[in-house]
């Protein structure tokens, strides 16, 4: 989980890095810019908003009186949006997908799928937190040969070109 909210907070943080590069840029046009934008914001506060839906679902249920028109059509119409959404989504990764899978696979992926949104948003609503607490220490795990990769690098030329690069 601790790369998952890796990956969350550098999106946001290298986002906001070249937000200005990228408004200054003359290689992008006025859309594109508005689009990064968009986009930008859109991956690191859609969780806070996705999140609290839950709960207004949850709260509005528990409410004894009754829920305003507009809000329950909108609780209704996200939710069944969203729901088609993931079959719809599913069934094209179904379709179009190289390896082929049993249905009973795809099923398990539609049943998963939500607890699997909200973990990822509550994890990108912790690295939202994080960034805003400037908290951006990260410990990097060593991958494979990577070992192997730093020795050659203290090793002078010479030995290097003597051993060769072999697996």
């Amino acid at each position: 989980m601790v790369s998952a909210q890796a990956w969350a907070q550098g999106w946001l943080e290298v986002g906001l890095k070249y937000q200005q590069q990228l408004w200054t840029s003359n290689k992008l046009t006025l859309w594109q810019k508005l689009f990064w934008t968009y986009l930008l914001y859109y991956c690191a506060f859609y969780p806070l908003v996705a999140i609290q839906i839950i709960s207004l679902a949850l709260s509005l249920s528990l409410h004894h009186s009754s829920i305003p028109i507009a809000v329950r059509d909108y609780l209704w119409y996200s939710t069944l949006l969203s729901g088609f959404s993931a079959i719809y989504q599913t069934a094209v990764t179904a379709k179009i997908a190289h390896t082929r899978y049993s249905i009973a696979h795809y099923l398990k992926h539609l049943l998963l799928l939500f607890p699997y949104i909200t973990l990822k948003n509550v994890i990108a609503i912790v690295a939202v937190y994080d960034f805003l607490r400037g908290n951006n220490d990260w410990v990097v795990t060593p991958r494979g040969k990577q070992q192997r990769d730093l020795a050659l690098l203290h090793q002078t030329p010479s030995k290097v070109l003597d051993k060769g690069i072999s697996n």
